[in-house]
């Protein structure tokens, strides 16, 4: 059994939408392929993204069937709430929940695709540019606006924040919105939230500098929270990607 829901301004493609779980692996190409699975596809003049989410483990089947929403639901949720909030994200076009045995067992989401959009990973590395520079400082204002309206994304991170250039202007995008917050944000929480990106210390010192005048903090004590936050997740990251490193050494390389 399936359960479809279709935003009503894309009524128009409900066939399309209802044989997603038996034409997905046909669509499109592929965009992202990881843990989940990202195809673009065009239908009817439309450019579409179409999420697929990993079968949960037997646990979280029961969790999402009965006590929790899916992922996929959450997505196309947090995706209305945050366009209400005048927040920007990709319209979400529907979400698709298939159960089996009536537990989970498949769900995908589907948005319009941001066609001009970069990810904030194409500059996470980059050296300070007048541009780079520019970046930072309207993305810590935007942040603010974002956390001044009690939203709070849990998994900010350099591949989740698209931007788009329209003049001297950028335009910034949230994505994988599935864990986010609808709560009062407070400053310390705030300047965590930027822990995530794992960029350099000048790129750092930007943000928190523009961060602390939106929101009226010390810039001392928000660089301070800043940095640190910064530096404990590069850690956490090198350490985490060096043990699987380790592991694929120790139990992969016999693999044919």
């Amino acid at each position: 059994m399936n359960k479809i829901i279709i935003n009503s301004k894309y009524k128009h493609l409900k066939s399309f939408v209802e044989n997603i779980p038996e034409t997905f692996d046909t669509l499109g190409e592929i965009v992202h392929q990881a843990r989940n699975t990202i195809r673009k596809t065009e239908y009817q003049n439309l450019i579409l993204n179409i999420k697929s989410y990993k079968k949960p483990i037997f646990v979280n089947r029961i969790a999402y069937s009965f006590f929790r929403k899916s992922k996929a639901k959450r997505a196309y949720q947090y995706a209305l709430r945050l366009i209400d909030a005048a927040v920007a994200t990709p319209e979400p076009v529907a979400y698709i929940e298939c159960f089996e045995s009536k537990l989970l067992k498949k769900s995908y989401f589907i948005s319009i695709h941001a066609e001009n959009a970069k990810t904030f990973r194409n500059y996470q590395y980059q050296n300070l540019t007048p541009e780079l520079t520019d970046i930072l400082q309207q993305m810590a204002k935007y942040v603010s606006d974002i956390h001044k309206k009690n939203i709070i994304h849990l998994d900010f991170s350099p591949g989740n924040i698209l931007i788009e250039k329209t003049d001297a202007k950028y335009n910034f995008l949230l994505v994988d919105i599935n864990r986010m917050k609808f709560k009062k944000v407070s400053a310390n929480a705030g300047m965590m939230n930027f822990g995530r990106l794992c960029i350099s210390n000048d790129k750092v010192e930007i943000i928190a500098k523009y961060y602390a005048k939106a929101r009226n903090i010390n810039e001392n004590y928000c660089l301070k929270k800043m940095l640190k936050s910064n530096k404990n997740n590069i850690k956490k990251f090198t350490t985490g990607k060096q043990r699987k490193q380790k592991l694929l050494s120790v139990f992969g390389k016999h693999k044919q």
